[in-house]
């Protein structure tokens, strides 16, 4: 059974592998983009679902919505677009910078984000722009060596979590160059990060149940408090070995500095203090895989799907939606 703390949302019954959640406080919509059914829309007040729902040709990989409410989208093939609610239409941008890959899927936007009127966006196979949004189009373009997982942003700068355990962070007024190049310190691939919401610095969760978290202070005095810990996990003590779920997605309470949330495949979402180090809460018994996650004030969206393509296997349950607060 489902955490008590979580209320579930109607939901289409064939509703595909959730691929982006998105708050737009200015309409006080909930977002929702899945493989199959384009893009739904809930009212925040009810959480209910609203006869609005948008069909667009390619899956929706990414979402970011700006303070004024301005809706952007990435795809599956690496575009990039803003979502016009009013009249349920995608207008894409042009991205003559971008570059395509030979492989299938390499081309995704992995993620985006907004500092102040600039969208960024960074796609799998290692392309990274800066867009234009009154423009409609990419007025910057690098060509990173590694694919990246993962990107967020603070109200300065775009982190970008890529493979070969690299992290690159721009300063989002100065594009041609990483301001810093880390490696993560931990062995397996990111999944996530999330700035925290003082901007000082980031979260970055892997597959192998891991989250770091770093400073982007580089002298030694802040440096010394960054740290990692082990999470979603199973076994006891009597057990000589866990077993181990990737962690999917991590968020931080706007409301409250101390509080991480991170959502695994094993069917949680824990809720850690992380400046005191220690968990607080885990919500288990969801009866899927927590792979997406959203937070807006004090309401906690996530989406469970059936992650069973990991292991090479056909997903068999339709994903589910839950909020919190």
């Amino acid at each position: 059974m489902p955490p008590n703390a979580f209320t579930k949302l109607s939901s289409p019954g064939d509703l595909g592998a959730v691929t982006a959640l998105a708050f737009n406080v200015a309409a006080q919509n909930l977002l929702v983009a899945s493989v199959n059914t384009g893009i739904l829309l809930y009212d925040c007040n009810q959480y209910e679902r609203q006869e609005t729902q948008f069909h667009i040709n390619n899956v929706i990989s990414s979402m970011a919505v700006d303070g004024s409410g301005s809706v952007y989208v990435g795809t599956d093939t690496g575009a990039v677009g803003s979502l016009d609610l009013e009249n349920s239409k995608l207008w894409e941008m042009a991205d003559e910078l971008g570059v395509c890959s030979s492989s299938p899927g390499l081309d995704a936007v992995a993620g985006m984000g907004v500092i102040d009127s600039k969208l960024f966006a960074a796609k799998y196979n290692g392309n990274f722009l800066q867009l234009d949004p009154r423009q409609a189009k990419a007025v910057q373009s690098v060509n990173l060596e590694h694919k990246v997982f993962a990107m967020d942003v603070s109200d300065t700068y775009v982190v970008l979590g890529m493979e070969a355990h690299k992290v690159h962070i721009y300063d989002s007024r100065k594009f041609d160059q990483p301001v810093q190049r880390r490696e993560t310190g931990l062995k397996h691939q990111t999944s996530d990060i999330r700035c925290f919401p003082n901007g000082k610095g980031y979260a970055l969760a892997t597959i192998d149940g891991r989250v770091a978290v770093e400073y982007f202070d580089v002298s030694a005095g802040v440096q010394a408090r960054k740290y990692a810990f082990k999470c979603h996990r199973t076994g006891g003590k009597n057990e000589s070995e866990d077993t181990v779920y990737p962690v999917n997605a991590l968020e931080f309470d706007q409301n409250h500095d101390s509080i991480l949330y991170t959502a695994g495949s094993d069917g949680a979402v824990c809720t850690w203090d992380w400046h005191g180090r220690r968990r607080i809460k885990q919500h288990s018994g969801f009866s899927g895989a927590v792979t997406k996650m959203q937070i807006c004030g004090p309401t906690l969206a996530v989406a469970v799907c059936d992650d069973s393509y990991r292991v090479g296997k056909r997903a068999t349950r339709s994903s589910e939606l839950y909020v919190m607060g």
